[in-house]
């Protein structure tokens, strides 16, 4: 996320709240693109894409180490009502962001065996199981609420960010996750607050998660900062009185990393929705997008396709593209990862788990010219410790790696081996992402490095084994001007 956004946690910040939130992060991995910059004064969570283990995990809280004891639903949960119980008597805005039922599947093994009894599949079993300890510890969260008498002037929102992370029941949509159908872009959406909102009324406007802003702002009472442009809308209107919403369009595009507008993509009315500028769905009397009526209706696909291309140069007229730079060296995050997600490697190098997913790792570095580097923004000139986070086993012990940035440099001799079997975990199903590793930190030493934009290379001198090493991540300590 651009640092130049302004968040609904610095907005009501900005108004007297106190803000928390406590799960996943996924907007950004180093300062100043953390949540504890980004307006809320509270974080316990983890920032990759994924958390690597659901039990007794180690989270992070507001940047320093923060393990936990049992499962991350609970946990989080816990920590939620600890916050509203500490904070019952002044305005907050608490964002839970549960992770579940996100794989690697993990969940209580007595919820497991309860869904793995009935006629379904071991995969959903282990999604059921973690959605119904989420339901709970929902329950818990809302029923702590209540008890302290907070119901009446709390707004309570319940939504997802996408469909779901594998095929499995979607309301028969079209899509999962990284779709631009209906099944990967549709999601549930509850809002209480009682006396404010009428109870149990579905409301079938046409709504997205960029309209949350501007309505918690108008609820609240709260005139949103100035800064970058509101693309949403204020709900509120249709939300306490039921007033109809002007039909407006939605955009979806498939991410990539530097997309175009051949790329797949969608756009929506309250009524069409255009998928690839090409086929065309009548999602009121077909939702599951059964049948291109495209050749039926050809005034709306050319018109909706014109706006798609009209939204598409104007979301892209000023971005530049590819991975941005890495700060090192703010004061607020000392040491600095630079994990093997975010490196560029050449050769026969590649990620273990093949995609380059969160805690994804590079191998295969058996050639002596292979080389991995780093994009870096150096924000503080000085000298800085430099640890590599590495698996090695012992017959390949001995190969010299070296650690370059420009004109500077510093060495060091691979000494000592790694175990290189897994970390065990409490997995419910074959596991799909990476597992937990018992990493090994290599001594590599000091490396001054000038204030900048630089490229931080690691690169092998010498291999006595097969392969130099596997590399997690380069870690950077500023140790003094």
């Amino acid at each position: 996320m651009h640092s130049g956004e302004t968040t609904l946690a610095t907005a009501f910040r900005a108004n007297g709240y106190r803000t928390a939130i406590f799960g996943k992060w996924h907007l950004g991995s180093v300062y100043p693109y953390v949540p504890f910059a980004e307006g809320f004064e509270e974080f316990i969570g983890f920032r990759e894409g994924h958390e690597i283990n659901y039990w007794n995990s180690m989270l992070e809280h507001n940047g320093n180490p923060y393990p936990v004891k049992g499962f991350i639903t609970d946990v989080l949960t816990d920590e939620g009502i600890r916050y509203i119980e500490n904070h019952q008597h002044e305005p907050f805005f608490l964002y839970m962001a549960y992770n579940v039922p996100h794989t690697p599947e993990e969940a209580p093994r007595a919820l497991f065996e309860h869904y793995a009894k009935m006629n379904i599949s071991k995969y959903d079993a282990g999604i059921y199981a973690m959605m119904a300890n989420l339901d709970s510890n929902i329950g818990r969260l809302l029923q702590r609420v209540d008890d302290l008498s907070l119901t009446g002037d709390t707004i309570v929102i319940f939504l997802s960010d996408n469909g779901p992370n594998g095929h499995r029941y979607n309301c028969n949509f079209l899509g999962i996750k990284g779709d631009v159908n209906e099944g990967g872009v549709r999601v549930p959406f509850f809002i209480r607050w009682p006396g404010q909102i009428p109870q149990g009324h579905k409301n079938a406007e046409m709504v997205a998660h960029i309209d949350l802003y501007p309505t918690l702002m108008a609820l609240c009472n709260i005139t949103p900062p100035k800064g970058r442009p509101i693309d949403g809308i204020d709900l509120s209107p249709t939300l306490q009185t039921g007033k109809p919403l002007a039909d407006r369009l939605f955009f979806t595009h498939k991410p990539s990393d530097k997309p175009q507008l051949a790329d797949a993509g969608a756009v929506r009315n309250s009524r069409f929705c255009l998928v690839n500028r090409e086929k065309l769905y009548d999602i009121i009397q077909d939702p599951d997008q059964k049948n291109d009526i495209a050749s039926h209706h050809p005034q709306e696909v050319a018109a909706l396709s014109k706006a798609y291309e009209n939204w598409f140069r104007d979301v892209t007229a000023h971005v530049s593209y590819g991975r941005p730079l890495i700060p090192v060296g703010y004061s607020e995050e000392n040491p600095v990862t630079l994990p093997a997600t975010q490196a560029y490697f050449s050769g026969e190098l590649h990620f273990w788990g093949r995609h380059g997913w969160a805690w994804d790792w590079i191998t295969g570095w058996s050639r002596v010219q292979d080389e991995i580097y780093w994009d870096i923004d150096v924000v503080q000139d000085g000298e800085y410790l430099v640890d590599i986070r590495y698996l090695c086993p012992a017959e390949d012990v001995g190969s010299r790696i070296q650690v370059v940035a420009g004109m500077n440099r510093t060495s060091a001799l691979v000494r000592y081996p790694t175990q290189m079997d897994p970390i065990p975990t409490l997995d419910l199903t074959p596991r799909k992402e990476v597992p937990p590793m018992p990493w090994g930190t290599l001594d590599a030493g000091v490396l001054r490095l000038s204030k900048g934009r630089t490229k931080l290379y690691l690169k092998a001198l010498s291999k006595t084994g097969n392969n130099v090493m596997e590399v997690k991540a380069a870690v950077l300590r500023r140790i003094m001007p």
